[in-house]
């Protein structure tokens, strides 16, 4: 079958050969298929029959048997080597330095699958060099129903397998392959127009740069690509390859420095981390202590060390300020949690609406949200969603039965829900106080369908005789709610001292002939002072219990009133039984003339849930808790209050772990002391110089948000404490004329002891001149020492090898024979061999490059990016599994390494993807506005990065040497920003020169809808 666009051959339910033209209507290329796709159903050949639709290819099964389809679309490249998709050809690695030809293989490798919902980029050499038992988190189902295909002569298109499909990435037998399953068995392709970068499913578009000149770069191999085409793939591998979430604390920093500017699910990813960072008691009573791993205060490894990072408060703070600055989603700071519309004779005057956020209300606590109106109403509606069930307690008649078997920072134990009478999960409690209500923590995973019954029966001495009591209570949940509490309201109120029993068991089948799905897992948990009184099935379970509260109900009700700018009450309502119990407006009858407001709602009685979406406006807003905040900035507060006191930077003007944190675990003393941060082998502690760096971003990051929540006089008072700890940070951590190789540079680590540890920490000296703690002379002598300095073997062989990898510098540039954390040895790690202990890890090529442009401007930094894009443009393409192209071993999947790079556990990399919008353009999110500041080399004429979303709207931003061209499109319904001194609305396009600083200044405007 042929058309203008395709030439394909079926054959034996395969598709035999497939060629598409590189434009519709031009040449057809080569064949896309080395081995035929195959097409299976139930493992089960399928034989397929084809169609053309213009430029569309559809390919369905032929015969009349209905059912999932998958399709197989494999690659042969060897058992061994590396396929270069460059010069087409197999490689088996480098012997002296030489690559050796294995095979050619006149066939293109598949480059990238992009899916088309959330964005995720996979290379066929993840596949390739993945372990096939790493791919069920690495490379599994991206999710949506597109992927986008790249092949090797540059041909794209893309691949639709229908609604409720998927795609599975794998290596095995020989084969790097892509399984694709169609629920209806159609699979449809097109040619795709790639000219303008990556449009996702929903029609979000990726960022794309261009450099205005794209020189042909030659690899080792001989392969030959132009720039423009070779940083796109790496810009998209990067930024967008890690599949999972970001459980680790630090990667709060890293992932909105990474994708706060993409429209794709990444930064939704991101914003969550941030926003589920745990922040709370460190253990011994001090409050503000961000934890370490996710839901845990410290890392997971090793047993019996106190295993937490300090500099997580510091990193979580930066990260917060990223993402909120570059977002403009200020309700996240300030706590605007309504939707208010101003009517006038049933007309909506105006109205604002998006994304929900759940408030909790006590009594006494007072949301207030300014507003302003330009003509006048006679009402406004106050928008909420108050989820079910209704009930709640008054808070001081619950007993504090929930809160010590809370299952933060212990283990899960995953006791099952299914079938009566083995699923059943009986706890005994004795209620303190007088109680109405019930409530069990559902804390739980279930699939669609899954029920529970919750009963509460008097306690009669033992299992079987309780089970046989009249109930209490009792409830049927249908729909089993994750994390959150279920209600049971009892018959008649019980007097305190009351022994029940809570029975959470399966229901009948909800049908005559049908079963209740799925299973209910992850409600009893560890509790470590003794038995419980829990029964799993029939049988007692010392040591766990369920989460149980009681107390007496009371309906929440709330009063609303509006102020005017004087504070005068304007009106006034209050809410209780016609609270809404789901969705609705609460009407506040008022004339109001144009000018400026504040609607308050204030919470009555029991604690009140509801859910309202925010309105985008001014930043004065606040959501207070009897009189503290629970929002972003608070948090951030609380954080930046530890460091100062419980690390000692109020007085040392530096972090110091001194024990006052309560442990003695990080001491910087080698072989007694665990690590303190992200390099957590060493024991980096006491003052450790890479914490420390940290703790300075935080400074300016605390500042922005400050100054975002419209309290300058705080803000200042962080940006006056910044000079004072630069010269205390130089002044500890600065040596002139280093300990083993004669270079001047940042020390690691000064431990408690007073001996100093250097081991050539690029990670310490390019992070500390990025983060501007280094004088010029200073940062000049950091980035000579990395050129020109040499490597420091364990036989004392010198080497002028800090860039031995390629991609970038060193981690640590000498051998480190004694300065090991007291769980780890030395012989374990060889030089090289570990990220640690000469290695490099990718992602810091990132403060490497920025350090370069800030001190020897762009064309420095843009000579070290070439030749980072050259090593990428390698037949390994810096990812896979056991070795790279070179030989070098990669860390990840359980296993140490030499690299760090684009695979297994990596994804701060996201950060050097945009190395080129805050490198070479200077981009820098403030508070007052985003910051451009380009620097572009004098190789290119200009750099243009595309659909960077700022503030709610996509922007192109083209910058020259003598001006930047600024063009802004309207993705919300349009913004007004202010430019070049003038203020324009979305959509816009201007120039603006580039003279005395060269920096230009987009400041959004804040107003009624826009944020």
């Amino acid at each position: 079958m042929k058309n203008a666009c395709w030439n394909v051959v079926l054959r034996d339910g395969t598709v035999e050969s497939l060629h598409m033209a590189t434009k519709a209507g031009g040449a057809l290329g080569r064949n896309l298929v080395f081995r035929p796709l195959r097409f299976t159903r139930e493992s089960a050949p399928v034989v397929v029959a084809a169609a053309f639709d213009g430029d569309t290819l559809r390919i369905w099964p032929s015969e009349g048997s209905k059912g999932p389809v998958i399709l197989t679309w494999r690659i042969d490249l060897g058992p061994d080597g590396y396929y270069d998709r460059l010069t087409g050809t197999t490689y088996d690695g480098l012997v002296d330095g030489v690559p050796r030809r294995a095979e050619r293989q006149d066939h293109p490798a598949l480059l990238r699958f992009i899916s088309g919902a959330k964005g995720h980029t996979y290379t066929i050499e993840s596949m390739k060099r993945m372990d096939p038992g790493k791919l069920h988190w690495s490379l599994s189902n991206p999710g949506g129903r597109t992927v986008i295909i790249l092949t090797a002569d540059g041909t794209e298109l893309s691949l639709d397998y229908g609604d409720g499909g998927s795609v599975v990435f794998g290596f095995e037998d020989g084969y790097a392959q892509a399984v694709f399953t169609s629920p209806r068995g159609v699979f449809t392709l097109k040619p795709y127009d790639g000219s303008k970068g990556i449009v996702l499913e929903n029609g979000a578009r990726l960022p794309r740069f261009r450099f205005g000149a794209s020189p042909v770069l030659k690899t080792s191999t001989g392969g030959e690509v132009p720039l423009n085409t070779l940083f796109d793939q790496f810009y998209l591998h990067a930024t967008f390859w890690y599949p999972g979430g970001h459980g680790v604390s630090a990667w709060a920093a890293w992932g909105p420095l990474g994708h706060a500017y993409v429209d794709a699910p990444y930064r939704t990813e991101s914003r969550n981390a941030v926003a589920s960072q745990v922040v709370s008691d460190d253990g011994y009573g001090h409050d503000g202590y961000a934890w370490s791993w996710g839901d845990q205060p410290g890392w997971p490894f090793p047993g019996g060390y106190d295993t937490r990072h300090f500099g997580i408060n510091a990193m979580h703070i930066f990260g917060a300020a990223t993402y909120l600055l570059w977002t403009g989603e200020y309700e996240a700071i300030s706590g605007m949690d309504f939707v208010l519309r101003g009517m006038k004779a049933d007309q909506t005057v105006f109205a604002q609406d998006v994304d929900q956020r759940q408030v909790r209300l006590r009594e006494g606590a007072v949301l207030a949200q300014p507003f302003r109106i330009d003509q006048p109403i006679d009402r406004l509606l106050l928008h909420m969603n108050v989820p079910r069930p209704d009930p709640r307690f008054d808070e001081a008649s619950v007993p504090d039965l929930a809160k010590d078997q809370d299952d933060r920072g212990r283990a899960s134990h995953p006791f099952m829900i299914s079938t009566l009478p083995e699923g059943r999960l009986a706890q005994r409690f004795r209620a303190e106080k007088p109680f109405d209500t019930v409530g069990v923590r559902l804390c739980c995973w279930a699939k669609p369908g899954s029920g529970l019954r919750v009963r509460v029966l008097p306690w009669r001495g033992d299992l079987a005789s309780s089970l046989a009591a009249v109930p209490l209570g009792e409830m049927g949940i249908e729909s089993v709610p994750d994390n959150q509490y279920g209600f049971v309201t009892l018959k008649a109120p019980q007097p305190a001292e009351t022994e029940a029993l809570l029975v959470v068991d399966r229901p009948k089948p909800p049908a005559p002939g049908k079963e209740a799905t799925g299973g209910v897992w992850g409600m009893a948990w560890k509790k470590e002072d003794g038995d419980s009184g829990l029964f799993h099935g029939n049988q007692p379970v010392p040591g766990y219990r369920v989460a149980v509260a009681t107390g007496n109900r009371r309906h929440p009700s709330l009063t609303v009133r509006i102020v005017n700018a004087s504070g005068k009450e304007v009106a006034a309502t209050r809410v209780s039984d016609a609270l809404p119990k789901d969705i609705g407006d609460v009407e506040i009858r008022a004339d109001l003339s144009p000018g400026a407001y504040t609607v308050e709602a204030r919470g009555n009685g029991a604690p009140l849930y509801w859910r309202a979406s925010t309105l985008r406006t001014a930043l004065g807003g606040k959501a207070t808790e009897n009189g503290h905040g629970w929002d972003w900035i608070e948090r951030a507060r609380r954080e930046m209050a530890y460091q100062m006191d419980i690390l000692n930077a109020r007085e040392k003007h530096l972090l110091l772990l001194d024990g006052k944190a309560g442990d003695r675990d990080h001491s910087g003393v080698t072989g007694v002391t665990v690590g303190d941060n992200y390099y957590d082998i060493l024991p980096f502690g006491y003052y450790d110089a890479y914490t420390n760096a940290w703790f300075y971003a935080s400074l300016r990051a605390m500042a922005g948000l400050e100054r975002a929540y419209g309290d300058p006089a705080r803000a200042e008072q962080w940006e006056a404490l910044m000079p004072r700890v630069r010269a205390r940070y130089n002044e500890v951590f600065w040596t002139v004329d280093g300990h083993l190789d004669g270079a001047s540079r940042y020390v690691g680590c000064i431990d408690a002891t007073g001996a100093s540890h250097d081991y050539g920490f690029s990670f310490v000296n390019t992070l500390a001149v990025e983060v501007g703690l280094a004088s010029p002379a200073q940062a000049e002598a950091v980035l000579r020492w990395l050129d020109e300095g040499v490597s420091i073997y364990p036989d004392g062989t010198r080497r002028q090898d800090i860039y031995h990898f390629g991609f970038g510098p060193r981690t640590t540039t000498i051998d480190n024979p004694d300065w090991w954390a007291a769980h780890q040895r030395y012989e374990a790690y060889p030089f090289g061999d570990q990220i640690q202990n000469g290695g490099a890890d990718l992602y810091e090529s990132y403060y490497d490059l920025r350090a370069r442009i800030m001190t020897r401007g762009a064309d420095d930094a843009y000579a070290r990016l070439l030749a980072l894009l050259r090593r990428y443009a390698e037949p390994d393409r810096l990812c896979g599994g056991k070795r790279l192209y070179t030989g070098d071993s990669i860390q990840g999947g359980g296993t140490a390494g030499g690299t760090g790079v684009l695979s297994f556990e990596f994804p701060e990399t996201a950060i050097l993807g945009g190395v080129l919008l805050y490198g070479f353009l200077g981009a820098e999110a403030k508070a007052d506005g985003l910051h451009l500041t380009p620097r572009i080399p004098e190789a290119q004429p200009f750099i243009r990065a595309e659909n960077i979303l700022y503030h709610g709207d996509y922007f192109t931003f083209e910058a020259s040497k003598t001006s930047l061209n600024v063009r802004c499109e309207a993705r919300e319904g349009g913004y007004d920003f202010v430019v070049g001194g003038e203020t324009r609305h979305a959509p816009f396009a201007c120039e603006v020169p580039l003279d005395g600083k060269g920096e230009v200044v987009i400041t959004p405007v804040a107003s009624a809808g826009n944020p």
